[in-house]
């Protein structure tokens, strides 16, 4: 069901040949991250080598849809938003799976009267619906938690590529509402299965909107830490206690060591030494 998502185990974001929207995310967040922040991420398997990641790179860069995108990308303020876009766009997850329906274009359903693709119905028919609602109301009763307050425990683009597999869930989850012969006739949508879409997209708009502010909120991390480095200055780092217990490790024996010559110096040094084995 993930299909143009990372393959487990492996976290490669492509098919042979495929350039997903979770390409775009990586590809464009990429463009605002700092080479040392992003070492103190947990490294998986695939960005534990700096090599491999170039070479990533470059076989993503050479997909014809990837050199078309970064056609579209003409300033920093281009691939800001189009970042933004694209992590919103997480309120929509047939967006996140082509899957063998073209993201549901190829699924006809009718709604009180309306037939229109299932794509049609979750880009249009909903978001009309909740054109007047009150996100902002709906958040404080479902008591979200915001997570646009933590900071990304693992690389941006494994964040990336497990909020695209769990949308994808999601998409393949909507397909299993419909009947098995959805893809050859017109589907009536029963109540029960439009007030059962209309509470999930209230909450993968919630969850888009926290998630947007979160990978905002790294951006401008990185964005601190990069101008504090090209000024020379420290920034905080998110394993300061790791470090901090590793600097006291070597720390302790070479401050000991230290006070140790020193003291063997004040106590006449080499002199004391001939002295004492009587040379």
């Amino acid at each position: 069901p993930t299909h143009g998502l990372a393959h487990p185990g492996s976290w490669q974001f492509l098919w042979p040949g495929y350039f997903s929207l979770l390409c775009a995310v990586a590809l464009t967040f990429e463009r605002f991250t700092h080479d040392a922040l992003l070492r103190e991420y947990p490294k998986s398997d695939f960005f534990r080598m700096s090599m491999a990641r170039s070479d990533y790179w470059a076989e993503l860069r050479a997909l014809p849809q990837a050199k078309h995108y970064e056609e579209m990308l003409k300033s920093t303020e281009d691939e800001l938003r189009w970042l933004a876009i694209f992590i919103g766009d997480m309120h929509q997850p047939l967006h996140w799976l082509l899957g063998t329906h073209e993201y549901g274009r190829n699924i006809s359903v009718q709604s009180q009267g309306q037939a229109v693709s299932l794509f049609d119905y979750w880009e249009t028919h909903l978001p009309q619906q909740f054109q007047q609602h009150d996100f902002t109301g709906a958040a404080r009763k479902e008591k979200y938690k915001l997570e646009h307050f933590r900071q990304f425990k693992e690389h941006p683009h494994q964040m990336f590529a497990h909020w695209g597999q769990e949308l994808a869930q999601v998409a393949c989850d909507i397909y299993g509402d419909l009947p098995q012969e959805a893809a050859d006739s017109r589907i009536e949508l029963s109540e029960a299965v439009r007030e059962k879409w209309g509470k999930l997209y209230e909450s993968l708009v919630l969850r888009g909107g926290e998630r947007l502010a979160q990978a905002m909120k790294e951006l401008l991390a990185h964005r601190k830490h990069a101008d504090g480095h090209r000024h020379g200055r420290g920034h905080v780092h998110r394993n300061s206690a790791k470090h901090l217990f590793h600097n006291l490790l070597l720390a302790v024996p070479t401050v000991l060591g230290w006070l140790w010559l020193l003291r063997w110096h004040f106590n006449g040094g080499m002199q004391a030494a001939k002295e004492h084995l009587k040379m």
